[in-house]
């Protein structure tokens, strides 16, 4: 009977304190969506945590008045192509390193992932200097290729994770069918490990939506993300527009979530891999 009601207790402790962490992660979400629905007057003064106003008319400002959706569909271009480019590159390789196993292949697999850690500010004189030469300076297309930089070290390390979950057998009764390693590659793996696909592409979509230095230095007029586009409400000459910053960044999570909820499946099996 003791060991039962210790056993309650820990449980409605454990619930609570997940709770609490809960909030905490939440409730900047929810403060941006209310802040985005008030005037400045009522930002900066005393407002009560519960929404009080319901002004629509920043959103409208924002994304139609002053046409700020064209960034958020620069976003979408840059993070979908750079999605697609990674795992079209590192598909390839995660199978070379979970199914032909080199002598230093372990070694290659740590050393790729190293260069996921390495700080993006050493990255950005090089890329700033060979876009400029290149003429990409400005472009999707560089844009698409700078965020290669960290996403396809960090997508070779979550794939190869799930082709290795996916047993050898299977392969090599495919093999014996008569089909090639390329073959197999494509009929066999990639629909085994499509959970595994789909999550390391979300991951790989969502830093490229979020990262922020290499679009405000390799980025243009005709290219400026929804990321770099927030700043311009944040320094202003009549101060930080708290209403204006709040509605870009409910304009910035939407998206966000819309690609959570398309594969939320998916990212859920992901999970089961291991490494995602």
């Amino acid at each position: 009977m003791k060991m039962k009601t210790k056993s309650i207790i820990v449980t409605v402790l454990i619930a609570v304190a997940l709770l609490i962490v809960l909030l905490f992660e939440l409730f900047p979400i929810y403060w941006a969506i209310v802040s985005s629905l008030r005037a400045r007057e009522e930002i900066v003064g005393m407002a009560p945590i519960y929404p009080t106003s319901f002004r629509i008319q920043n959103f409208y400002d924002v994304f139609v008045k002053w046409k700020y959706y064209e960034y958020v569909v620069n976003s979408v271009i840059v993070a979908t192509g750079n999605t697609v480019l990674v795992l079209l590159v590192t598909l390839p390789a995660a199978y070379a390193l979970a199914r032909f196993r080199m002598g230093v292949a372990r070694h290659l697999s740590f050393w790729i992932l190293t260069n996921r850690m390495a700080p993006p500010a050493a990255f950005l004189l090089p890329l700033y200097m060979l876009f400029s030469f290149l003429r990409l300076s400005g472009t999707f297309i560089g844009l698409i290729l700078a965020y290669c930089v960290f996403n396809i070290p960090l997508s070779i390390w979550l794939l190869t994770a799930a082709i290795e979950s996916i047993p050898r057998d299977i392969e090599e009764a495919a093999m014996l069918d008569g089909l090639s390693p390329f073959g197999v590659l494509t009929k066999i793996t990639i629909p085994l490990a499509k959970s595994g696909i789909a999550s390391t592409g979300l991951l790989t979509w969502l830093f490229a939506w979020n990262h922020y230095i290499f679009g405000m230095i390799l980025s243009g007029p005709d290219t400026k993300l929804i990321t770099v586009a927030l700043g311009d409400f944040a320094l202003t000459t009549v101060g930080i527009e708290w209403e204006y910053v709040a509605t870009m960044t409910v304009g910035t999570i939407i998206p966000v979530f819309a690609v959570l909820f398309i594969v939320r499946r998916a990212i859920v099996s992901g999970f089961a891999f291991g490494k995602i």
